[in-house]
């Protein structure tokens, strides 16, 4: 039996607001880790 489709779902945004006594090294820290989760996930595509 072939499994349903999912149902689309819309591209995420996501917005960073970085202050003005805030290191990159939590932004690139997280930046890492959405990265690993999308290569993970199976979806990563190449422009």
């Amino acid at each position: 039996m072939p499994h349903p489709r999912p149902a689309e779902v819309p591209p995420l945004s996501v917005g960073f607001v970085l202050l003005h006594r805030f290191t990159l090294l939590p932004f690139a820290a997280l930046v890492d880790c959405l990265a690993v989760v999308k290569r993970n996930s199976g979806t990563l595509r190449h422009a």
